[in-house]
């Protein structure tokens, strides 16, 4: 059982691309639009916001949005 758990991220992370952000353990979307994504976490909300924004990958608490990425702000 301690070997699988070193192997699941614990922690909250942002990976930022170029064109693509990368989020690890995130709550759940809040709003999405081609300019904007929200997303809950933990402390608050994360804000994406750029041009032709989608979601790209999507599994358990990880998200990975591409597009004309401009501002990755934590509010």
């Amino acid at each position: 059982m301690n070997l699988i758990n070193n192997f699941l991220e614990q922690e909250f992370k942002i990976i930022i691309y170029k064109n693509k952000v990368n989020i690890i353990n995130y709550d759940d979307i809040s709003s999405i639009t081609e300019d904007e994504i929200y997303l809950n976490y933990k402390e608050g909300l994360i804000k994406i916001k750029g041009k032709m924004l989608s979601i790209n990958k999507m599994i358990d608490h990880e998200i990975l949005i591409s597009g004309e990425i401009k501002e990755v702000k934590l509010i």
